[in-house]
């Protein structure tokens, strides 16, 4: 999933259960934004800047910034949203890459993505009726071509008609794309979605607790049910959500969750960016689980898997009607 802000984080000695340092003025900006009754959309933004010297530096990580702003500025549907933005690393605050109706949630010095997603989350539990798009500056720390032509279509995505107008009969949350493995998440970890849905999730930094207390609990094998699906303990921590990388699977994690995607075939097989015509697409397509190895064939990462963790988190099950119940079947008669 996404590696810039694990290597920012070990760069500064940075863990998740610290205090960042941070001039942090969270409270009094999203006092404004709850407070402005017509803006019934949002978008949160982590910036992450490496100081001069480190990765590709903050020149690099400007470019980006100001690239994303623009890809919001050529969208119809939110070039006039406003933007509230967390600034982790070096402070690039002051310069002139921040376009007219962005403000600054905080400063940190060290941190990642769970600073903006908590503010995120605040915003939502406060206006249930808005809508937020999240997004970050992939790539921010090496110039690695993948990550540039991810980044630039997930923001393209994630900003287009096709999210921002889904219907909510339909999905509650869009991307470019839905993965069902390792776990629940969206390729790049950029997405648009509806505050109803969002305040249903656990606070960020209490989802990932709860997400190391669940593993911690398995690795007991207390009953036959979670010996038969204990994860492996040499399995990496992304491939359970763990760590840095629970953010990148918060989003997607509550039992209600209606995926919509706007690419219907991997992004790597277009040509260019502007080729790319987003369409809302419920997911998974056709109800199938695609990218199924050796390690993601194992029950932990069938329905058994699933249903536990979501009993475990949020102690409920998916509706009878959800697109959980006929994928997962696939799943099993796939095997």
């Amino acid at each position: 999933m996404t590696e810039d802000l694990h290597e920012f984080a070990s760069m500064t000695n940075a863990t998740r259960n610290e205090a960042p340092s941070a001039n942090n003025r969270t409270d009094g900006i999203l006092h404004q934004a709850i407070s402005r009754e017509n803006d019934t959309m949002a978008i949160f933004f982590n910036a992450i800047v490496p100081p001069r010297g480190v990765g590709a530096g903050p020149e690099h990580a400007s470019e980006i910034i100001q690239e994303q702003l623009r890809q919001r500025n050529e969208s119809s549907a939110m070039r006039n949203v406003p933007v509230y933005y967390t600034l982790i690393g070096e402070n690039v605050s002051d310069s002139n890459i921040f376009t007219p109706n962005c403000r600054m949630l905080q400063h940190a010095t060290s941190g990642n993505e769970e600073l903006t997603l908590g503010s995120l989350y605040e915003y939502c539990v406060r206006n249930p009726s808005a809508q937020v798009t999240y997004i970050h500056d992939k790539g921010s720390f090496s110039k690695r071509p993948s990550n540039t032509k991810r980044r630039r279509f997930v923001t393209k995505a994630v900003f287009s008609n096709a999210c921002t107008a889904m219907p909510a009969e339909m999905c509650n949350i869009c991307s470019l794309e839905f993965s069902v493995l390792p776990t629940h998440h969206a390729p790049g970890n950029m997405w648009t979605a509806d505050c109803s849905y969002i305040q249903k999730l656990l606070p960020p930094r209490q989802f990932a607790s709860k997400m190391r207390e669940m593993y911690a609990s398995l690795e007991t094998c207390e009953s036959n049910i979670t010996c038969a699906i204990q994860p492996s303990s040499t399995w990496p921590d992304n491939f359970l959500g763990l760590g840095r990388h629970a953010m990148e699977v918060w989003a997607y994690s509550h039992p209600q969750v209606r995926p919509c995607v706007t690419m219907e075939e991997a992004y790597v097989g277009l040509p260019s960016l502007e080729d790319f015509k987003p369409r809302l697409i419920k997911a998974p397509k056709d109800n199938k689980i695609r990218g199924i190895g050796k390690k993601t064939a194992m029950p932990w990462f069938q329905m058994e898997g699933r249903l536990y963790q979501y009993d475990n988190i949020y102690g409920e099950k998916p509706s009878e009607d959800s697109w959980f119940w006929k994928t997962y079947q696939y799943f099993k008669l796939s095997q």
